[in-house]
């Protein structure tokens, strides 16, 4: 249950043209059109209902319940991500070509567990 999130930078000197850009983009038919071009379930239940395959009947569909029926649960929120994508990842790629597999999980582990105490396991900030 993850995605890759599209931002726009702070230094954008239009909000109104950024809010209605993102108002565009969250429309069902956009949003269904997003999901066709990188397999993920939409975001949105108006969505779903507009995909062939994830709305009710659609191949794709078992996905959508399993969201809705809290099987697939959301991973934790956390600065940390990119770091444990990449170790976990990269854990991956060596498994695929033939590393042992204890081996590479133990080592992405560790490179996860460096990544935090290097950032003091991401303390909250304070406004």
């Amino acid at each position: 249950m993850g995605s890759w999130q599209w931002g726009i930078t702070s230094n954008a000197t239009d909000g109104d043209a950024v809010w209605k850009f993102l108002s565009y983009l969250l429309q069902p038919a956009q949003v269904v059109q997003m999901s066709n071009a990188n397999g993920s379930i939409p975001a949105t239940l108006s969505a779903i209902r507009l995909s062939p395959n994830f709305a009710s009947g659609g191949p794709e569909h078992i996905y959508v319940q399993q969201l809705q029926q809290g099987i697939a649960r959301p991973r934790p929120q956390t600065p940390a991500y990119p770091a444990i994508s990449l170790a976990y990842a990269t854990a991956l790629s060596r498994i695929s070509k033939g590393e042992n597999v204890p081996q590479a999980l133990n080592t992405a582990v560790r490179q996860i567990n460096a990544n935090l105490a290097a950032n003091r396991y991401y303390p909250p900030t304070s406004p």
